[in-house]
């Protein structure tokens, strides 16, 4: 998703609203435009990710994926089309297996942990 279409529209709304103080407000208004730039992508981002929550607590157990781009980013990105390759296999498989695979593998990690420990300890002894 671009956001610079959004930022764009607040950007202009200030100069509008600033061309209503005359032209010390519109010079202050252009200005302050640039350093707003960062605040209001994040106040964008911080909207998205409430309204994704929210609609994925709506659609439990299934969940809602928000990706975002950089208007400068090339859609024919081999990187990121591999990784959402990647991303959507382990997804489907997760959410087709459940949790009981993750709770195994977590099972053989902490038992491998453990004879680990004690295989060090029985070595120093």
């Amino acid at each position: 998703m671009d956001l610079q279409p959004y930022v764009d529209a607040v950007r202009h709304e200030l100069n509008v609203a600033a061309a209503a103080g005359g032209a010390e407000a519109q010079a202050l208004a252009d200005r302050l435009s640039a350093p707003l730039e960062s605040a209001i992508r994040l106040a964008l981002l911080e909207a998205l990710s409430a309204a994704v929550e929210e609609i994925t607590s709506e659609l439990a157990p299934r969940s809602v994926e928000v990706r975002l781009q950089s208007a400068h980013a090339l859609g024919s990105d081999a990187v990121l089309a591999a990784a959402g390759r990647a991303q959507g296999a382990l997804s489907g498989w997760v959410h087709q297996h459940g949790a009981w695979p993750w709770v195994v593998a977590f099972a053989l990690l902490v038992a491998c942990a453990l004879v680990g420990a004690l295989f060090r300890r029985t070595r120093r002894s």
